[in-house]
């Protein structure tokens, strides 16, 4: 039996998907949203922290896609956008998507706004 060496998107994309199976025959009343959340959730970070021009985004970890269990309460903050620069004392708008990732319904998240580890803005959203 002769093997080769193939990676990128090609390869990729069938590894996820099979992934996506897996995860989906464990929870089939999740949604396709849930589900992809879940994959980047479980993902192994590689290199530098977030993306990185060697490791990419993650690396899609199959085992813990199965063996962990969701969390109860897991309000994510998901697509982010902001300007790439905000001048000193000018008002700066972040846009965010909060998801429930957790098992539990919540109410009244506070969402909270770091610069350079200081906290500079928070708010009460609710569900």
């Amino acid at each position: 039996m002769n093997y080769s060496y193939i990676s990128g998107t090609s390869m990729a994309c069938p590894h996820v998907a099979g992934v996506a199976a897996l995860i989906w025959s464990l929870y089939p009343n999740k949604t396709r949203g849930w589900v992809r959340l879940w994959l980047r959730y479980i993902a192994d970070d590689l290199g530098d922290e977030g993306f990185d021009v060697y490791y990419g985004c993650r690396r899609i970890n199959a085992r813990e896609a199965v063996e962990q269990t969701p969390p109860a309460h897991e309000p994510i903050a998901y697509e982010w956008r902001t300007s790439l620069y905000v001048e000193p004392e000018a008002l700066g708008i972040v846009n965010a998507t909060i998801l429930n990732f957790g098992e539990n319904n919540e109410t009244d998240i506070m969402v909270q706004l770091f610069a350079n580890g200081t906290m500079v803005d928070s708010a009460v959203i609710g569900f």
